[in-house]
C-alpha cells in the first residue's frame, strides 16, 4: 500500500517521536484540512505515488497550507522545526490518500501501518481517525473522476488495413482504431498498430491487478 522511500520512512521516523496527547488532536486536524482542500478543488485528492518512483516526490501532500498555515499550526500544535512539520504533515496526509486509493479499512491500515515500523500506538490514532473521518473523506471524492472531470460513455473499435505504397498486392499493415466517447461530448481517436495494442492490454492487465487487490482489500 505504501512506497517506503527514504522520506517515507523519515516521515514515519518523525510521527513515531511526536507526543501521543499532541499527535491524537493533530491527525484528526490534518484530515479534515484535506476534506476541506477538496471540496474547495476541482480535483480529487487520490495520490498518484502508488505508481511513481522518484524519491523525493513519493509523498505529495494535497493540503497545499500557505506558509502562514503551516506556521499557525506549529503553534498551535508546538512543532519547532518547521522542515519536520512540513515532513510530518505530507507522511500523513500521503498515509490517508493512499487508505482512499486502496479502499483499506480502519483494521488493514492499521495493519499496513506497523508494517512499515509505525508505532502501535500511533498506528492506533490513524486507525481511529479512519474510523471518525474515513467516510467523509471517501464521500468528497466519491463523483470525482482521477485526472480531471471528463466520464468515458462509450468505446467504439475498428480494423484497418494499410496498404503498403511498395507494393499494393501483398503488402498490408494492420492496425485498431478506437474512439472515446466522454460526458462531455468530446471524442478522442487513438490508432494502435499490433505491437502497440499489445502493450496497452499489458497496462490493462496491470490496472487489472491493483483493482482486484483494491477489492480484496475491502
Amino acid at each position: 500500500m505504501f512506497k517506503t522511500t527514504k522520506r517515507f520512512v523519515r516521515g514515519s521516523g518523525l510521527v513515531n517521536q511526536v507526543d501521543i496527547k499532541k499527535f491524537n488532536k493533530f491527525l484528526p486536524f490534518i484530515l479534515e484540512k484535506q476534506i476541506q482542500s477538496i471540496q474547495k478543488s476541482s480535483t480529487p485528492s487520490v495520490s498518484t505515488t502508488a505508481s511513481n518512483d522518484s524519491d523525493e516526490k513519493s509523498i505529495s501532500s494535497s493540503l497545499l497550507l500557505s506558509a502562514q498555515e503551516q506556521d499557525q499550526i506549529s503553534k498551535l500544535f508546538q512543532f519547532s522545526n518547521a522542515e519536520e512539520l512540513s515532513l510530518i504533515i505530507d507522511f500523513c496526509s500521503y498515509i490517508f490518500e493512499q487508505a482512499l486509493y486502496f479502499n483499506a479499512n480502519p483494521d488493514k491500515l492499521f495493519s499496513q501501518l506497523l508494517d512499515i515500523g509505525l508505532e502501535e500506538i500511533k498506528a492506533d490514532t490513524f486507525r481511529e481517525t479512519w474510523t471518525q473521518l474515513g467516510r467523509n473523506f471517501i464521500s468528497v471524492n466519491k463523483n470525482r473522476t482521477l485526472g480531471g472531470p471528463l466520464e468515458l460513455e462509450t468505446v467504439d473499435w475498428q480494423l484497418q488495413l494499410k496498404l503498403s505504397e511498395s507494393d499494393l498486392s501483398r503488402q498490408k499493415t494492420p492496425s485498431a482504431l478506437f474512439s472515446f466517447s466522454f460526458s462531455n461530448q468530446e471524442t478522442l481517436q487513438l490508432e494502435f498498430s499490433k505491437t502497440e495494442l499489445y502493450q496497452f492490454f499489458l497496462h490493462l492487465e496491470t490496472i487489472q491487478s491493483q483493482l482486484d487487490e483494491t477489492t480484496a482489500n475491502q
